[in-house]
């Protein structure tokens, strides 16, 4: 698998850090801007510094390892599972006529096959080019709704320990997108630390200013989809409706957060000396287990399993190497 610089790397991991804004992992039982944005801040510390932890190692020695190559690939398709399971729930939702679910699967099955002939130069252009599209959409959504915002819908609270302590735990989430990042990039540690700490920060600090925007306009409305709503609430000259700019995009990002983690995952297989078309069959068979998992859950497991895994996956990477260099102190 070839390594791109953390320069090409970033577009496509800020991409599939977005998605997870726009396509919720998360249904918190409340939405008190306030409370929520002191809750992803403290989350936000605790991911720099379990980020600081992972820069410290040598990825490209630690995925040589068999094992851990197989327990990243296992985890990255889990996720695909997740997102999936999302894609297709929020695709529903915005449609009136959606696509019989084996349908959805099939395309994804073909996404998935057309992905294992590319290369990360691809994907990473691709994700550049969506990152752009995100951006406009987001400029548009928060322009189209600045008419229907008030100040007299925030709800100010006080500090509540007891709150701030349930909001930390509903937002707890290491990316997985982070490992992917690892897994893509070159072993430069000064150029991988400015940029994740720039990655994450950006995505906190979007997080937060969508908390606050969803609360001037939607005040204390429950809606998981809420970005959808203010979608649908805002208009921006002749365009009355903006929703279908909204799937559009965040159909085409999630679909490319897809195609990088199987690729990804693919690779790590590859590395445990499977051969092609045996990884290929493999993951595909992972992923539709795990699919059908999630759909056999509800929203509160899919969430534990999603915030699990990632937390997972950096834990037994920075155990295993741990472990490795007490085993060679103790050599000495």
């Amino acid at each position: 698998m070839n390594k791109l610089t953390s320069n090409k790397a970033a577009p496509l991991v800020l991409l599939c850090l977005s998605v997870d804004i726009f396509l919720p992992v998360f249904n918190t039982s409340f939405n008190c801007a306030q409370i929520s944005s002191l809750a992803l801040l403290f989350v936000l510390i605790l991911q720099l510094i379990v980020v600081e932890l992972l820069i410290k190692i040598d990825f490209k020695k630690i995925l040589s390892v068999k094992h851990i190559s197989f327990a990243l690939s296992i985890i990255m398709i889990i996720n695909i599972g997740a997102l999936f399971v999302r894609m297709e729930r929020f695709y529903r939702f915005s449609s009136s006529e959606a696509l019989p679910i084996w349908v959805i699967l099939l395309l994804t099955v073909l996404l998935f096959i057309f992905t294992s002939s590319v290369n990360n130069d691809t994907l990473a252009r691709a994700g550049g080019i969506a990152i752009a599209a995100i951006l406009l959409s987001v400029l548009i959504l928060l322009f189209a709704n600045i008419n229907h915002s008030s100040i007299s819908r925030i709800n100010y609270m006080s500090i509540d320990v007891k709150k701030i302590g349930k909001a930390i735990i509903d937002y707890m989430y290491f990316p997985v997108d982070i490992l992917l990042y690892f897994c893509i990039s070159e072993d430069d540690k000064i150029a991988s630390r400015r940029c994740l700490f720039t990655l994450l920060i950006s995505v906190s600090t979007i997080s937060i200013l969508i908390c606050v925007i969803r609360e001037l306009v939607l005040g204390d409305s429950g809606d998981m989809m809420y970005l959808h709503t203010l979608a649908r609430l805002g208009g921006l000259s002749v365009f009355k409706r903006i929703e279908a700019i909204h799937i559009f995009v965040w159909i085409l990002a999630a679909l490319i957060k897809l195609s990088a983690l199987f690729f990804t995952s693919a690779n790590l297989l590859k590395s445990v000396k499977y051969s092609k078309k045996s990884t290929f069959v493999f993951c595909i068979v992972i992923w539709l287990a795990f699919v059908a998992v999630m759909y056999g859950v509800n929203l509160y497991w899919q969430k534990v399993i999603i915030q699990i895994s990632g937390f997972l996956g950096a834990a037994i990477i920075i155990l295993c190497c741990a472990r490795k260099r007490a085993v060679n102190e103790k050599s000495f």
